[in-house]
This record gives C-alpha cells, sequence and structure tokens, in this order.
C-alpha cells in the first residue's frame, strides 16, 4: 500500500510539472508598456501595463520581451541629456501594439520600407517641445557587449541631438562595442555634430532589418558612420533598408565607413535603397576610407543608388585609400 501512494504521489507530481510546462508562457516572459500606467503599473499585463520603458528592460531576462503599445516614450523626464534607452542582451523588445493584443501576430503591420512604420515613438525631444538644443544626446545608448539577441522591433526613433562634448556622435543610436538588431525601425530627424546623425556604431556591427534612415544629418555620415579605425572591426548588415533625404555637411551623405589605420569597416548591403542623400564633400551616397593598412570593402547587393549629390564629386561612392567592392543595381 505504501509503494502505491508513492507511486500515485510522484504520478500527480509529474503529471503537475507536465501542466506547468504547457501553461502559457506570456504571462511570465512579457512585460507590457503603455504612455501612462494602468492598473498596478506592474507591467504583468496589458491592464496593469507599466509606463517606464527602461525599468521593464531591465527587469527582464534572456528570452523574455517587452511589449510596447502606441504612444511616445522618452528615456527620461527630467531635462538631463546623457540620459538615454538602452538595450538589453537577449531581450526583444517590440512597439507598435494596441494594448489589448495576446500574441506577437496580433501586432498591426509594421514596416516602415512599406509605408507602415510603428506608432510607438522613442522620442529625444525630452526639454521644450520642438527645440532641438536641449534634446537627448542619444535616445538609445549601447555601450555594453551586446549580440544580435538584444533586438529593438517596430519603433520610430527620432530627436536625438548628439551635440554636447564627446556625446557628439550617433543622435538616433549611438552603439560602442556592441551589435544589436534593430528591425523595422524608422530613424528620422536626429542629428550629430560630429557623425553618424541616426546611427554611430563605434567597433560594433549591428544587423538591421527593414528599416528608414531619413532626413538626419551630421558632418560625416548623416545618417550612418561606421568607425573601425585603430584596428577596430565596424561591418553592420542591412538587409531591406532605405536611407534616404539624410544630409552630410562634409562626407558621407547617407553613409561614412572608416577602416583607416588597421581597421575595418565592410558593411553589407542587401536589397537596399539609397536614394537623395547629399554631402558637401564627397560621396553623396557613400564615403569609404581604408587609409594606413586599413580596409572599407563594403558589399551592395541588389542595392540601388539614386539622386543622391554632392558638392565637390563622387556622386554615388567616394573611395579613400581604400579597397572596395561593389556589386550593385542602379
Amino acid at each position: 500500500m505504501k509503494n502505491q501512494y508513492l507511486l500515485r504521489l510522484l504520478f500527480l507530481l509529474l503529471s503537475l510539472a507536465g501542466l506547468g510546462s504547457q501553461l502559457p508562457l506570456q504571462a511570465q516572459t512579457i512585460r507590457y508598456v503603455k504612455p501612462t500606467a494602468t492598473g498596478t503599473g506592474s507591467g504583468e499585463s496589458w491592464p496593469n501595463a507599466s509606463s517606464d520603458l527602461q525599468a521593464m528592460i531591465d527587469a527582464s531576462g534572456s528570452g523574455q520581451q517587452v511589449w510596447v503599445a502606441a504612444g511616445t516614450y522618452k528615456p527620461t523626464s527630467t531635462t538631463a541629456r546623457t540620459i538615454s534607452f538602452s538595450m538589453k542582451d537577449g531581450v526583444a523588445i517590440y512597439g507598435g501594439f494596441e494594448g489589448t493584443e495576446t500574441q506577437l501576430s496580433q501586432r498591426p503591420s509594421v514596416n516602415p520600407v512599406s509605408g507602415n512604420p510603428s506608432s510607438s515613438t522613442l522620442s529625444g525631444d525630452i526639454g521644450t517641445l520642438g527645440d532641438a538644443s536641449d534634446n537627448s544626446y542619444h535616445v538609445i545608448s549601447n555601450l555594453t557587449g551586446l549580440t544580435t539577441t538584444a533586438v529593438l522591433d517596430g519603433f520610430v526613433i527620432t530627436g536625438g541631438n548628439a551635440n554636447g562634448g564627446d556625446n557628439n556622435e550617433g543622435g538616433g543610436a549611438y552603439n560602442r562595442l556592441c551589435s544589436p538588431s534593430f528591425r523595422n525601425c524608422l530613424l528620422q530627424g536626429n542629428s550629430a555634430t560630429r557623425g553618424g546623425g541616426a546611427m554611430y556604431n563605434s567597433v560594433s556591427s549591428p544587423v538591421l532589418t527593414n528599416c528608414v534612415l531619413q532626413s538626419n544629418t551630421a558632418p560625416d555620415g548623416g545618417a550612418m558612420f561606421n568607425n573601425g579605425r585603430l584596428s577596430g572591426i565596424a561591418n553592420p548588415v542591412l538587409t531591406n533598408c532605405v536611407l534616404r533625404n539624410n544630409t552630410s555637411v562634409s562626407n558621407g551623405g547617407a553613409m561614412y565607413n572608416d577602416g583607416s589605420n588597421s581597421g575595418q569597416s565592410s558593411p553589407v548591403l542587401t536589397n537596399c535603397v539609397l536614394q537623395g542623400n547629399s554631402a558637401t564633400g564627397l560621396g553623396g551616397a557613400m564615403y569609404n576610407i581604408g587609409a594606413n593598412n586599413g580596409q572599407s570593402s563594403p558589399v551592395l547587393t541588389n542595392c540601388s543608388l539614386q539622386n543622391n549629390t554632392v558638392s565637390f564629386h563622387g556622386e554615388r561612392c567616394t573611395t579613400m585609400d581604400g579597397l572596395v567592392a561593389y556589386r550593385f543595381r542602379c
């Protein structure tokens, strides 16, 4: 009898364990964010959504997700320009929700390349509205060794103004020594006083898919600056992306790739469009430099370069002392 009791108890425990493994993972792995907190504000469900996006990111572990409803989110409620959003390794952050979904597949279509930008905006306009002089230096700042498991999917990133001291690169997103993933994001209206108005990649190789970088400005790399110089590597991968109407007052209207001084900056672009970008100096679409034993070998496959202009020369791409390989469709 005792053995039968133990067997029944073991069977019951195993059954309960199996049932637990079949329970929906949503409540265990997803945190919810709205512009205004609801219910308890714990972030455990849409009815109890948090309004603190960064807190929900920080509270999430590897394999977990953060769902963000339509609205505008800022890195801080103060005027501290150095505060930014930061991604986290293993955490996927999804925007563009209506705030009632129970499955990711129920999220409204988000793809800025096809004309459907997200309804969730990450904004650096933290001070006087419409006055860029007091905006966040970086809307997003990733300074740790993030991998591609750090995902930002479905956001508009705007209003970053990197114009202060050492904070003069990457108004929209600043990546240092990391390679996060950006999907279905629109980066527009960002600026920097040195390089990479929308995104600056310092020894970083992020992966961008279905992203649009438009109407950003910087002296070098109006949209993106990839810095692999001084023995570094900066090889971002862009697929199905559009870089348009970006402006450089020096070189690289859309993109500046620096692999000089034994470095490497060789981005890979597939099915991308570089259109309507302009530079005052060189490379209306792209500027590449691999001087002093460096390498800049961007590979463009099935890409379209249209109506990019310069005041000096080099309508499409300009290379200075670098090895360049192109495969593109004009």
